[in-house]
C-alpha cells in the first residue's frame, strides 16, 4: 500500500512540498519541476504535481495542469462539475521510481488511489504528452497511444569519434562549415548572457509568429535558471560568432 498527496503548485505550501517531491526522484525530469510547471502555464490552468509513495520505497512522480471546464466560458451551463488535466509542454506522465520487479504493482495502486481523487474532483479526460523512454513511466491500464512523430536520441556515454560519425553526412557538413566559418559554442551555467538569449528568443518568436505564451519574459527565464540551474537542470547554449 502506499499514500498519495496532491500538491497545488500556485499555492506556496504546495510548491514547496512538490520541490521537495521532485529532489527525492531518481529522474528529476525538468519539465515536472513546480517552476517549469509555473512559468509554460496558460489562463485557468492549475499547475499539479502528484505524489505516490508506496510502502516499499517506491515512488510515482507526476506532473500537470488541472483544469476546471466550468471556468470556460463553453462551459458554464455544465450541470455537472468537470475537468480535464494535461501534461506540461514537453516530455512527461507519471513517472516510475523504484525496483523493476515492482513496477506492475505500485502502478495498479498508484492508478487506483490517482483514479479515486480524479472522481472526486471530477475529471472526465486525460491528455499526456508522453516520455520517449517508456521504460521509465507507470503501466497506465486506460486510455489510447497514439504515435504522433518519431523522436532522435543520441547516446552521450559512448565516445565522440564514434557519435561523429552516427551523424547524417549533411549534419556533419553543416558543423564542419560553422567551424571553418569561426563560430563557436560556449555553455553558460550562470546565466551571464541572458538578456542576449533573450532578445534573441523573442526575435525567433516574432519572426515565426508564435502563440501569445511562447513570449517567455526574461524575469521568468532567470526564475526558471534559478530553480533548475543549481540541480543541472538548465543552462544556456550560445553560438558566438566573434563575441557576437
Amino acid at each position: 500500500m502506499g499514500k498519495i498527496f496532491w500538491y497545488d503548485v500556485d499555492n506556496d505550501c504546495g510548491y514547496e512540498k512538490a520541490v521537495n517531491a521532485w529532489r527525492s526522484n531518481g529522474f528529476r525530469r525538468p519539465h515536472d519541476h513546480p517552476a517549469y510547471l509555473k512559468v509554460m502555464k496558460l489562463p485557468g490552468h492549475y499547475p499539479t504535481l502528484v505524489h505516490f509513495v508506496h510502502e516499499s520505497g517506491a515512488a510515482v512522480l507526476y506532473s500537470f495542469y488541472f483544469l476546471p471546464l466550468n471556468e470556460l466560458e463553453m462551459f458554464k451551463g455544465l450541470p455537472i462539475v468537470a475537468a480535464h488535466i494535461l501534461s506540461p509542454y514537453g516530455y512527461g506522465g507519471a513517472i516510475y521510481d523504484g525496483p523493476e520487479e515492482l513496477k506492475q504493482q505500485v502502478s495498479r495502486e498508484f492508478e487506483a488511489e490517482l483514479a479515486k481523487i480524479l472522481l472526486e474532483k471530477g475529471v472526465v479526460s486525460e491528455f499526456i504528452r508522453e516520455d520517449i523512454f517508456q521504460d521509465r513511466l507507470v503501466v497506465r491500464s486506460i486510455g489510447e497511444r497514439i504515435e504522433q512523430q518519431p523522436n532522435i536520441v543520441v547516446d552521450l556515454n559512448i565516445g565522440l569519434k564514434e557519435r561523429w560519425e552516427i551523424y547524417k553526412h549533411k549534419v556533419r557538413k553543416n558543423v564542419n562549415k560553422a567551424q571553418s566559418s569561426g563560430l563557436s559554442v560556449i555553455f553558460d551555467q550562470e546565466g551571464a548572457r541572458s538578456n542576449e538569449f533573450v532578445k534573441i528568443y523573442h526575435d525567433t518568436m516574432e519572426r515565426t509568429k508564435a502563440a501569445k505564451s511562447f513570449f517567455i519574459g526574461h524575469a521568468d527565464f532567470k526564475y526558471l535558471f534559478d530553480s533548475l540551474g543549481g540541480g543541472k537542470g538548465a543552462l544556456y547554449a550560445h553560438v558566438l560568432d566573434g563575441n557576437e
